[in-house]
């Protein structure tokens, strides 16, 4: 019987869970809407995963789950969790003892990177790699060495949340002028509402590449981007999320403008950047989360 690890991605919109074996091959997966079941009961979660673990054909060895949140620096309970409160508080033990099987819990900007190292073939041995992901925030993750970087309380990469001088905005994290409030899609969400409430928020750059709150959006995006470039010199820098797969979003100049505000001659005259594959975005977290399992389940069973 083939073994997999299920990989659990929670967003703030859908939830997806996939069986994923020792190749990173994903084997059957499904889905379902985040707020139609995080609200329910209090074993939500355990109770989803163990209905898709039933009806598997396959020899489960453990549950990894991608949290939309801070995490403890154990990564054996979620912290804080905005945009999925069902979540806070959740303790892998007690998930654990649910379905009988090892679960693990990472960032799922973590988790994303990670798959996309796989899929890229990216090379991580003594090298700095980090992933950038704009979508309703600012997904952040840091590998050295192959190791994931967490930071003595478990809150490392919180790029979304540096905070930018003079600005006020509130974040749902509680803090004013956070860097996602001005490069996240929450921030296009908000656009289309107040301007061009007729429209679909995907369309924005297409119809409006001219619009002037878009470019001081792709603005603060370089700002994330160069701010990330300056701290590490990172080795290879990849880039995905859903605001870069909108029609007409002017790639080439998030880009340059990234590449202006980094720190000269080097490293802004020497970033390797790398897309994410947009046509992955319905398994890359499940697949990422999986992978993560894969390494625990290694490292604890060598």
């Amino acid at each position: 019987m083939e073994q997999v690890i299920v990989g659990v991605d929670i967003g703030g919109t859908f939830l997806r869970m996939g069986a994923v074996d020792d190749k990173g091959d994903v084997w059957e997966s499904s889905s379902c809407r985040t707020l139609g079941v995080s609200n329910e009961e209090e074993d939500w979660l355990g109770d989803l995963v163990a209905g898709y673990i039933t009806g598997l054909g396959y020899k489960v060895l453990a549950v990894s789950v991608g949290i939309p949140g801070t995490l403890s620096a154990e990564r054996d309970e979620a912290v804080s969790v905005p945009n999925v409160s069902g979540l806070n508080g959740l303790r892998a033990q007690t998930l654990s003892d649910r379905l009988g099987l090892p679960v693990y819990f990472e960032k799922d900007a973590n988790m994303l990177l990670l798959n996309d190292i796989f899929l890229r073939k990216v090379s991580t041995e003594d090298r700095t790699i980090v992933g950038i992901y704009f979508g309703t925030g600012i997904g952040n993750a840091v590998l050295i060495d192959d190791r994931l970087i967490t930071g003595k309380n478990g809150a490392a990469g919180e790029l979304g949340h540096i905070p930018c001088l003079g600005k006020k905005k509130r974040c749902s994290c509680g803090n004013t002028g956070c860097l996602e409030m001005y490069a996240g899609g929450k921030v296009l969400k908000e656009l289309q509402q107040r301007s061009y409430p007729d429209e679909d928020v995907a369309d924005l750059f297409a119809r409006h590449p001219d619009d002037t709150e878009l470019a001081d959006f792709v603005e603060a995006m370089a700002v994330a981007m160069a701010t990330e470039v300056t701290l590490f010199d990172p080795d290879t820098i990849l880039l995905g999320g859903g605001v870069l797969s909108m029609p007409g979003f002017p790639l080439d100049t998030l880009c340059q403008k990234a590449r202006e505000m980094s720190r000269h001659p080097v490293p802004a005259g020497n970033m390797e950047l790398i897309l994410s594959d947009p046509d992955d975005g319905k398994t890359a977290g499940l697949r990422g989360a999986a992978l993560y399992g894969w390494r625990m389940w290694r490292r604890q069973n060598a």
